[in-house]
């Protein structure tokens, strides 16, 4: 794991633990301030709390869970097309896969890799043939393999920040409701606990339904770049395959 790498987990981790460190200081704090009033009623609550389902549990987080839904949708909307994506191209790269170079000679080959387009396997193969008819010199493939695989993890790079900032937008919004909770809480000064519980529902509830949805983000993203990597490293691996031959090709000359 480089710098970088570690400082962008090192502060997914403290942002984190900020929300779920604020939501617990926000809990302890009403529930010392409403503790004699409510413990009365503590069995009517937990009553009704077990009546209660998920999705009225979640509208106590007021208006601000709109968005944070909104966010939701896009991000697995975005994970959904970037994974149908690699599935495609996946499979459109398999039949390629079976040839195997080593016995072809350089015209059987680019017959074969001309048949094939549209992929990833299939472009780096062509580019690779494109420079070997161009300069005759093998020096230059290990260069064009390298460049691809740059070029890929930088694209792949790009749709993860973007999912980055819709998972790192979640959690912010999360603690925005939980700001308005608290205003809604201390601003109008009563120890009503209709009034504590409505402030601390939009606070509560907004923050855990955004520390999910990032939650949620993260891990698809994680399962999402695990199968772009793997597949990435089958392409290259391939045109490996066909640089070695190229070469030796190029010694038979």
């Amino acid at each position: 794991m480089n710098y970088l790498t570690f400082r962008s987990t090192f502060s997914t981790i403290m942002r984190r633990s900020f929300f779920i460190g604020f939501l617990l200081t926000s809990s302890f704090l009403v529930n010392g301030y409403a503790q004699d009033s409510l413990a009365q009623d503590v069995p009517v609550i937990t009553e009704a709390f077990s009546s209660t389902s998920i999705w009225t549990l979640l509208e106590q987080a007021g208006g601000i869970r709109f968005p944070i839904y909104g966010i939701l949708i896009i991000g697995l909307l975005l994970i959904f097309i970037k994974v149908f994506e690699l599935i495609q191209d996946r499979k459109s790269q398999k039949k390629l896969e079976e040839f195997g170079f080593s016995t072809m000679n350089l015209e059987e080959i680019r017959n074969t890799i001309n048949g094939s387009s549209g992929f990833m396997l299939s472009f780096i193969m062509a580019k690779l043939l494109n420079v070997f008819a161009n300069n005759q010199n093998t020096d230059y493939l290990h260069d064009e393999i390298s460049t691809y695989n740059q070029l890929k993890q930088d694209e792949f790079a790009t749709f993860k920040q973007r999912i980055d900032f819709l998972s790192d937008t979640a959690g912010a919004l999360g603690l925005l409701g939980t700001v308005w909770g608290m205003f809604l809480v201390f601003s109008t000064g009563s120890s009503e606990k209709e009034t504590i519980l409505i402030g601390m529902g939009v606070a509560l509830m907004s923050t855990l339904l955004g520390l999910v949805v990032s939650i949620i983000l993260n891990f698809f993203t994680t399962l999402t770049q695990g199968f772009f990597t793997k597949h990435l490293q089958k392409v290259i691996d391939k045109a490996d395959e066909l640089r070695f031959r190229l070469i030796e090709i190029s010694i038979q000359k």
